[in-house]
C-alpha cells in the first residue's frame, strides 16, 4: 500500500532531494513550503507522515507538529522534524510537541528513508502533552552542536551546500543517473 508523505520545508534543495528519495511507487509525496499551508494540506490529504523543517515561514515545525497532534482526524500521523546543522534544536520541545523523531539535515538518504520506514511501521506519538513514546536518540554525529564545528567545517559545509544548490539547477534529465547523495556530493 502506498504511504502518503508530506514534506514541509522552505529550503528547494530539501524539496528537490526528498522528491528523488521518495520517488518510488511506494511513497506519495506532497510538498510545501511553509507550516500554514502544511497544515491545511495535512487536513486535506491526512499524511502517514510529515516531515518538517524547524524554521520555515508560518507555522515552524514544533507549532506544526503541535497543531497535528491536537487535531483528532490526523491521530495516526507522525511527525519528522528536520533541523539544520547549525540550528538549535531544542530536544524537550520536541518531546512536548509529541514529534515522533528527527534527523539532522543535511542527511544521507538511507538515514531518511531508514528513520521514515521505522516511523511508518510505529504507533506515532499520540496528542500533544501525552508523551506515550520518546525519539530515538540519533548518533553523535548527527547530534553536533554548532559549537562542536570549526570555522574550516563550517565553511566546507556552506561551500559544499552551495554545490548542491548548483546541482539541483540541472534539468533533470541530466540527474537520471544519480543518486540523491550523489547530489549532495557534488
Amino acid at each position: 500500500m502506498m504511504k502518503k508523505l508530506l514534506l514541509a520545508d522552505d529550503s528547494i534543495t530539501i524539496q528537490k532531494v526528498v522528491g528523488i528519495i521518495f520517488s518510488t511507487e511506494e511513497y506519495q509525496l506532497e510538498v510545501t513550503d511553509d507550516g500554514d499551508h502544511a497544515f491545511t494540506k495535512a487536513l486535506e490529504e491526512i499524511p502517514d507522515l510529515v516531515i518538517a523543517d524547524i524554521s520555515m515561514p508560518g507555522k515552524d515545525g514544533f507549532e506544526l507538529c503541535r497543531a497535528i497532534k491536537n487535531e483528532p482526524s490526523l491521530a495516526n500521523t507522525s511527525v519528522l522534524l528536520l533541523p539544520g546543522a547549525f540550528d538549535h534544536f531544542d530536544e524537550i520541545k520536541a518531546g512536548e510537541v509529541c514529534a515522533d523523531g528527527w534527523l539532522t539535515k543535511p542527511f544521507e538518504s538511507q538515514a531518511l528513508l531508514d528513520k521514515v520506514s521505522q516511523l511508518l511501521a510505529a504507533e506515532p506519538v499520540r496528542m500533544a502533552g501525552v508523551v506515550t513514546s520518546e525519539p530515538e536518540e540519533l548518533p553523535v554525529e548527527a547530534q553536533t552542536e554548532p559549537s562542536d564545528i570549526d570555522a574550516d567545517s563550517a565553511v566546507n559545509e556552506v561551500v559544499l551546500g552551495l554545490d548542491a544548490v548548483d546541482a539541483l539547477t540541472t534539468p533533470a534529465e541530466e540527474l537520471d543517473d544519480e543518486s540523491p547523495d550523489d547530489i549532495w556530493d557534488t
